[in-house]
Order: structure tokens, then sequence, then C-alpha cells
């Protein structure tokens, strides 16, 4: 077979493969595809019909329990809208569930049995309540008697429906897992089949192409040599066998026509031989004369070569500059006349180490200390070495010197002494304050535990710790180290407190020292003794203090341990104070209704006048119980704050205003308002208070009310502003004090208790509320509200159960 038909059909045997792996990944998707419709037709909508079912249910039965107990029409319109959107949401989960068995149909008309059922039980509440013609009591009797059986049922159904929604959820999802994990198991097996079969259809093509390749190789690598005897002989049939014969063929022509030619080659290479070698002999001396003198001239070092006689044979750059002597002044002449040593300290001529050297046979080195008197009389400390020079038998001829310059060596030295001196002065000064940081630092230590034991660190941070002493004064007090005694010399710095002298550090030498920049002492010990009075002073000042404060702060404790007491006790004496005057009140409107009903036509005029004078004054005490009680429930009731929508939460209040607002024929506008964490019925009641307000305190033109938002340095401020009769300045705080009104309730209905119900649910969000206003020019409400930062505690989140009240 030739090899280009090997080729194709190599590569029409992968191609097969790849396909194969192709359409294999296709029915595994189509699988998986077929799995995830099915749950996205069948089951999905269906849990999401139920759990909107359960959703309506218990938020109609919430609102049924606020109408019972406020009355208010606002929550009527919740109840029925909830029913009405229950119902629906009934008929819907119905329609999904047709199209599966007769079981499942059967369960969902159930379902919306039992949804009409307890509609029809929260309807007859509503007009019992409505028509008033039960008490309260016997109202929530049926209540419970009625709707709470139903409601029960229907919320247990569509929690069992729920649960078998869940289950077929969890089944899908298994069924999804198992074609997933199938079709990947059956991927992987035919992709890797693939892969294999390729590489060995690869191997198996190139093996028969590159065997022969190599032989021809090795043929010609052969031939190259000189072998021509070598022959391929390729048994194969297509170009590659053909171009082995051709070679073999080639090998034997070239064999016949060749003539040995080895006598004359031989001779010819023998002569050119012995010229190279000398012609190498030669540029290796000058080779190495100049590589000699080069390498000497580079080095650093002073280089001086002396033959046995102790004569200069050899000096290279640096020993010219050192010794003042030229290369050609000082070839021949006597060592000592060029190199010229003696000791530094003595000024005796220095040990020579050439005759060292030639005694001993080894190299030498100078003792430490010694000087070379250069040519024009100038003194340099050197180091120096000698070493013996050889002939190839092993025998001394010369000795070679090296030497160097230490002068920077001997002051980089010095220098690097005097850096550690300094160093390890610097480290005992940062030592000594760090231990004053660390003794005072202890929140129990006193003062005067601080000042003994500063006393005792003092003395090592000295540069002569051993003859060093401390003393500190402050106040009356003394403070001493070991072995206190005065000294001929001594330094001081003045304890200051709050700018005034207390007290005193002293150090002092019991014995005599060199003068240095303040007579024995140095400029940064100095600076330590200052620094060490001034951290004294800081710290006296600091305990001071701290004692001050925890003075205060247990008389502040106290004093708020008591005002909470006292609060707690107001709140629950307005709370129950409240509560039971209701119950009067409620008995002598109804007698009152009832003596106008059985005797109304007969009483007479001033009578009549006086029970209308009963009832509308039993009527205000109501509503002003019901404001107490709102202003007593803002205090107490537990909070439900999480991430709400304040946009939406407004959108709810002017919904619930807009007769008002329709009535006044109200402009409201306003900002766009974020999301924040607080609790959305205090929200509701916050801004129900603020707009009814706006509402209410109106000049004799058209409201014009804008809900505002600002932010500021970081800090987010919210508010409500309004073209209403405006608030003198001085009554900005007056007006935020329960039952403080700036109007008779003849001009402007209300308790005076709104805006202290206002800045109370600020308060309970953390943060503050204002008003800004002028007499006549509207008025601008604003408050702020904490938001918690990622990572701060939730303990504080409890169901909310104040529901919302009207404007003072």
């Amino acid at each position: 077979m030739k090899v280009r038909t090997r080729l194709v059909v190599g590569f029409a045997v992968v191609a097969v493969l790849i396909i194969t792996t192709g359409v294999l990944s296709l029915h595994t998707y189509l699988q998986i595809h077929e799995e995830v419709e099915k749950l996205n037709d069948d089951i999905v909508p269906d849990a999401l019909a139920t759990a909107k079912m359960e959703q309506l249910a218990t938020e109609t039965h919430f609102h049924l329990m606020e109408y019972m107990i406020y009355g208010e029409e606002k929550d009527r319109g919740l109840v029925q809208s909830g029913l009405e959107d229950l119902k629906k949401a009934g008929l819907e989960h119905l329609k999904h569930e047709t199209h599966i068995g007769l079981e499942e149909r059967k369960k969902a008309k159930e379902l919306m049995a039992k949804t009409r059922s307890f509609a029809s039980a929260v309807a007859g509440i509503i007009d019992l309540k409505r028509r008033g013609v039960v008490t309260a009591d016997e109202l929530f009797r049926k209540k419970y008697e009625t709707v709470h059986p139903a409601f029960s049922t229907l919320t247990k159904q569509l929690k069992g429906h729920m649960e078998t929604h869940r289950e077929k959820l969890a089944e899908a999802k298994r069924d999804v897992h198992k074609a997933y994990t199938r079709g990947l198991a059956v991927l992987v097996l035919a992709t890797t089949g693939a892969l294999l079969a390729g590489f060995a259809t690869a191997f198996i093509t190139s093996r028969s192409i590159t065997r022969p390749v190599q032989t021809l190789q090795e043929g010609a690598a052969n031939i190259a040599k000189g072998n021509l005897d070598f022959r391929i002989n390729l048994k194969q049939k297509d170009e590659i066998g053909q171009l082995g014969r051709a070679f073999d063929r080639m090998s034997e022509d070239l064999s016949d026509t060749l003539v040995s030619k080895e006598a004359l080659e031989n001779a010819n290479r023998q002569l050119k031989s012995e010229i190279i070698e000398r012609k190498k002999a030669e540029e290796a001396i000058h080779a190495s004369e100049e590589n000699l003198r080069i390498t000497l001239g580079s080095i650093g070092d002073g280089v001086i070569a002396v033959d046995t006689q102790r004569r200069v044979t050899r000096l290279n750059h640096s020993a010219e500059q050192l010794t003042g002597w030229a290369l050609e002044e000082a070839l021949g002449k006597p060592m000592d006349e060029v190199f010229r040593i003696i000791n530094e300290e003595t000024g005796a001529p220095a040990e020579d180490p050439v005759a060292e050297v030639l005694a001993t046979g080894k190299a030498a080195e100078l003792a430490n200390h010694t000087v070379l008197i250069a040519r024009d009389g100038t003194e340099l400390p050197i180091s120096d070495s000698a070493s013996p020079i050889r002939d190839a038998s092993g025998e001394i001829v010369g000795v070679v010197l090296v030497f160097s310059d230490v002068s920077e060596k001997r002051q980089r030295e010095k220098e690097k002494d005097q850096l550690l001196h300094d160093l390890g002065e610097r480290v005992k000064e940062i030592s000594c304050l760090y231990s004053l940081s660390q003794i005072a630092a202890d929140p129990s230590i006193t003062l005067d535990d601080i000042l003994r034991e500063t006393a005792i660190i003092l003395p090592p941070s000295w540069q002569y710790p051993e003859i060093t002493r401390a003393r500190i004064r402050f106040e009356e007090q003394i403070f001493e180290s070991e072995d206190w005694s005065e000294g001929s010399w001594r330094q001081s710095a003045d304890i200051l407190v709050h700018g005034q002298k207390r007290g005193s550090v002293e150090v002092c030498y019991c014995q005599e020292r060199s003068e240095e920049d303040e007579g024995p002492f140095l400029k940064e010990e100095r600076a330590l003794i200052d620094t060490i009075a001034e951290r004294l002073g800081e710290i006296a000042e600091r305990l001071q203090a701290q004692e001050e404060l925890a003075r205060k702060d247990r008389e502040l404790g106290e004093a708020n341990a008591e005002l909470t007491v006292r609060n707690a006790e107001l709140d629950e004496f307005t709370y129950v104070a409240s509560h039971d005057l209701q119950e009067p009140l409620r008995k002598l409107t109804a007698f009152s209704d009832l003596l106008r009903m059985d005797v109304g036509k007969n009483l007479p005029p001033d009578a009549t006048k006086d029970l209308d004078f009963i009832t509308d004054a039993a009527c205000r005490m109501q509503r002003l119980i019901h404001d107490l009680l709102a202003l007593s429930r803002t205090g107490r009731s537990a909070m439900e704050a999480k991430e709400i929508s304040l946009s939406r939460c407004a959108a709810g209040v002017l919904e619930s205003l807009s007769m008002a607002i329709e009535e006044s024929d109200a402009v409201i506008t306003q900002d766009e308002l974020p999301d924040v964490y607080a609790d959305t019925t205090l929200m509701i009641q916050l801004y129900q208070n603020l707009i009814g307000n706006a509402l209410k305190f109106t000049a004799d033109r058209r409201p014009e009310i804008h809900l505002t938002f600002e932010e500021s340095d970081g800090v987010r401020i919210f508010g409500v502003s309004d073209n209403g009769i405006g608030i003198d300045p001085k009554y900005a705080e007056h007006i935020f004090r329960p039952f403080k009104r700036l109007h008779g309730r003849a001009e402007y209905q209300g308790s005076g208790i709104g805006l202290a119900i206002c800045r109370k649910i600020v308060e309970r969000h953390g943060g503050e509320m204002w008003v800004e206003s002028q007499l006549g020019e509207g008025t601008h409400f604003k408050f702020t509200l904490h938001q918690p930062r990622k990572g701060d505690s939730d303990d504080n989140r409890n169901v909310c159960t104040a529901g919302s009240h009207s404007a003072g």
C-alpha cells in the first residue's frame, strides 16, 4: 500500500470516531433538555401557585384581625382584595392541575372548595363588623368558630400540596442528574475510545514510514564514513523501497571508482603537524607574557617580584602608585630601597617577608600595623603577603609580594565600631521607652508603681550603667534606684502635669568620666531624659483623667439605672391606665346611644344638647386613649427589622390616604427613595403621620407635599416637606412632646401625640428627627435611620406587632 493511501485511511478512521462522539453528545443534551422542560412545565408552576395561595390566605387573615381590632376601612379593603386574589390564585392552581391525573384534579377541586369556605367565613365576619350588630367579644368568638377552622384546614391542605411539589421537584432533579451522569459516562467512554483509536492509527501509520527512513539515514552515515560495502536491502514495494534500492546501486558504483592515497597523505600530514606545533609554542610564549602583563596591570593590589638576590624584576601599576617608583626606575634595584616598611606603633623596621620566604620556602604575611613609606615619604598602612616563585624543577627562583592600601578599610572599621556603639546606645534608649510603655499599659498599676519601676530601668539606658544612678521626685514622694548617691555630674528634667511642675527626673554619675556633649553625658541622653519626663507627665494626666472618668461613669450609670426604672414604670402605668379607661368609655358611649334610641324624641332640647356633648367628649377621650396606647405600644412592641423598599411603603401610605388627597386636591411628589433596613409597619406609620399632618395643616392654598431624600457626608436624610402654615422655630422641640399642640381642637383636629410617635419610631431605628420651618412658609420634617454594616448582629430582629395610628 502506498504512503499516501495509508495516511488517507488513518485520517478517515479518526474522522468517523469524532463524528460518533458528537452524535452521542447531542443525544445526551436532548435527554437532559427533555427532563428540564418537564420540570419547568409541570412542577414549578404548580408549586408557585400553591405558595401564592398560602401567602394570600395568611395576609388576608392578618388584615382581618387588624380590621376587627381597629375597624379601619383601609383594612377592610385589604381583606376584600386579598379574598379576590386568593380566589384567582385558586383558579390558576386548578388550571395547572387539569393536565395531571384524576387524583390530583380531585385534590385541586377540594382545595378550591376550602378556599371558597374560608372566603365565605371571612365575608361573614366582615359583614357582622360593618353592621355592628354584635359586641367585640362575640365577634371574636364567631371568628374563632368559623374563620379559624376554615383557615387552619386551608393552610394545612396548602402545606400538604407544597410537600407533594417538593417531592416531585426532588424526583425531577434526580432524573436530570441521572440523565446527566449517564450521558457524561457515555461521552467520556466514546471520547476515550476515539483518542485511543486515533493514537493507534497514527502510531501504526508513522511506524510504517519512519522505520525505512531511519534505515536510509543509517546507510548515508556509513557511506559518509567510507564504508562503501554497507547495503540497505529494503523489501518494500512503495516509493521508499525504490529509493533504498537506488541507494544500494550508488554505493556499488562508488566502491569501484575510488583509489587509495594513504602513503602520500600520511607524509603530508606529518610535515604540517610539525609546523603547526612550532607556531603554537611561539604563540603560547608570547600570549603568556602578554597575559601576565595584563593580569598584573589589572590587579588592584600592588605586586612586586624579586629574584633570589632580592632585586626587583617586575612591578605592576598599583605597586608603582603605592611606592612612588616607576617600573623602569625600580628594575634591578634592591627590594629594601623600593619597598620600605616599618612598624606603625614603634616606628622600627618591620620584619622582612622576602627573607622569611627564601629561608623557609613557604608563604609569609606581614604583622599587623605595618606601614609602607613611599618614595616621597608618604606613610600608608598596608596588608602584605609573600610567596615563593618556583621553576619547573621546583627550585625557588624568586619571591612575589602582594600588598594593598588598607587606609579606607581602617576608616570603615572605625566608623563601623562607632555605629555599633551608637546603635547599642539607641537600643538601650528604645528598650527603656518600651519598658516604660509596657509598665504603663498595665490597667491595674498605680502611679507610684510606675514611678518606682521607672527609677529602676533608667540606669541601664545610659552609656555607663555601672556608675549611673536615678531618682524621681513627684510631689512629696521620692523614688530612687539601687545604691543612690549624689555625683559630681547630674542631668535632670521637669515633670509637667497640665503645664504645672509636679516633680523631676534626675540621673547622675557617681564616678568621673571624660566629657562628651553635656559634661560626660551624650546629647541623645539629654533627649531621652526629657522624653521620660514628658511621658511620666502624660501618664500622670491620663491616670488622673481615668480616675475622674470612672467616677463620672459610676454616677452616670446610677442615674441611667434610676431613669430606666422610672421610664419603665411610666410606660407600664400609661399602658395599663389607657387600657383600663377604654371599657368605661365604651359603656358611656353605648348607654348614651341607647338613651337616645329609647327616649330621644321625648328629651327636651337642653338634654339632647347635653347628650351630644357627652357622646362627643367620650369619642374624643377614646381617640386620645387610642393614640396614647399607640405611643406606649411604639416603645414596647418588638421590631422586625429587615431590608425593605421605602418607596413601596410610601406608595402604600399614599394609597390609604387617597380619599383625603383627592378631597384636598393635593399634589404629591417624591425623590427616589432607597431600600433601608427597618421595620415595615413602623415606616408605614411614620410616613402616614407625617403626610397626614401635611394634608391637615394647610393654609388657604392647594397642598403641595414632597417626600425628600438626600445624602450628605455619607449620612442619608429622609423627610416630608409641605407648603402649609409653617411652625415658629422656637417651637421646634415643643411639638415633639406628647399632647403639646400649637392650635386648638376647634381649628385643627388631633390629640398632639402623632409627632411624638414619629420621633419614637425614628429613635427606635437609631436615628434622629427634627423640623425646619418658618411661620407661614411651610414645614420640612427630616429624619435619619441607622443602617447596620455587614457583620452587625441581628439579635434584635423580633416580630413587630404595632399597628398604624393616625397623626396627631
